[in-house]
């Protein structure tokens, strides 16, 4: 499976927490959280100067399979880029039609052993924090462990995955998610905290 971390604030490094082991990238001085759960560290690819951050891992099949520069992610892009997020109330926003549809949530994030990981099959998750932080837990793969299904509003939840990894979000940042990719958003980084977000759903 694959998964895309995009970054609005290109000076800014993804953050760690205390409890998350560093791995230091000497050529270019930047600090990649990550878990050892089984994965690899997730390094950061050279970027050039006043560019965001980006950060593809997936097999080269699921590579040509997902496009995040379609039509409709280009829409998804434009919404974010354009709206005053600040303001803008909570609710969903049709964006351009039934294909792509902006949900705009606050919550207060909680342990992780409190939530489930979940996985879609009709949208991609395109999730961008406007504010606060959270961990967001996610696999290669969809979960072995299906706990509950509900086909009606596109999302299955499933047990902890022997194997996971997880980044650490924050305001500015934004993780393209495809339907089959187990993830677990929500997650507290130290205490739970408020976050303000946008959940884009865009049509596979």
């Amino acid at each position: 499976m694959c998964w895309t971390c995009f970054s609005h604030t290109p000076t800014r490094p993804l953050r760690a927490p205390p409890s998350t082991t560093r791995s230091w990238d000497t050529s270019s001085m930047i600090a990649t959280p990550y878990t050892t759960r089984g994965m690899q560290p997730l390094r950061r690819p050279r970027r050039a100067p006043g560019t965001g951050a980006l950060m593809l891992a997936c097999n080269l099949a699921d590579a040509e399979k997902n496009d995040y520069v379609s039509e409709r992610f280009r829409r998804a892009y434009a919404w974010l880029r354009d709206t005053d997020l600040d303001h803008i109330a909570v609710g969903s926003y049709p964006v351009g039609g039934e294909d792509v549809i902006a949900n705009v949530q606050e919550y207060e994030t909680a342990p992780a052993k409190s939530l489930r990981f979940e996985t879609h099959d009709v949208f991609y998750d395109v999730q961008y924090v406007i504010s606060g932080n959270e961990r967001f837990g996610m696999t290669m793969d969809r979960p072995a462990e299906l706990e509950e299904s509900r086909p009606e509003e596109d999302i299955a939840f499933y047990a902890e995955p022997r194997v996971s990894s997880e980044l650490i979000l924050g305001p500015g940042d934004l993780v393209v998610v495809p339907p089959e990719q187990g993830h677990k958003p929500r997650c507290a980084v130290e205490a739970p905290e408020a976050v303000r977000k946008v959940v884009v759903k865009v049509r596979a």
